[in-house]
């Protein structure tokens, strides 16, 4: 037994169809230029990101250097202070002989005085 199919019926479903695919089809290609649309946003996301991290480190980069200079700094001016200090005791070592050896020419000479002294 077949139903019968009017030819109105038949276009209907056929317009339906038709505009099932339309809906579909616009749906499919919302849903496509929504897919770009976050891709690009994930992306620029990601770029920024990655520009943010590329800046800390650069910023980590320049900390470590400025702080390996200072500790350069330190070590020069602290050679300094240790060579100056050297170079002082070095001065006063010398000064002490300098008193030791005129103290032991007095000596001597007050000795030798002593001496004619003693003689005459």
């Amino acid at each position: 037994m077949s139903i019968p199919i009017s030819a109105r019926t038949i276009a209907a479903v056929g317009g339906q169809e038709k505009a099932n695919e339309n809906i579909f089809g616009r749906l499919g290609w919302i849903s496509m230029n929504m897919i770009q649309q976050e891709s690009v946003r994930i992306c620029w996301r990601i770029r920024r990101e990655e520009g943010k991290k590329e800046q800390r480190e650069q910023e980590e980069e320049g900390e470590q250097k400025e702080e390996g200079e200072e500790e350069e700094d330190q070590k020069k001016e602290e050679e300094k202070d240790e060579h100056e200090k050297q170079e002082e005791e070095k001065e006063e070592q010398e000064e002490e002989e300098e008193k030791q050896q005129q103290q032991e020419q007095k000596k001597q000479e007050e000795d030798r005085e002593h001496e004619k002294q003693q003689e005459e």
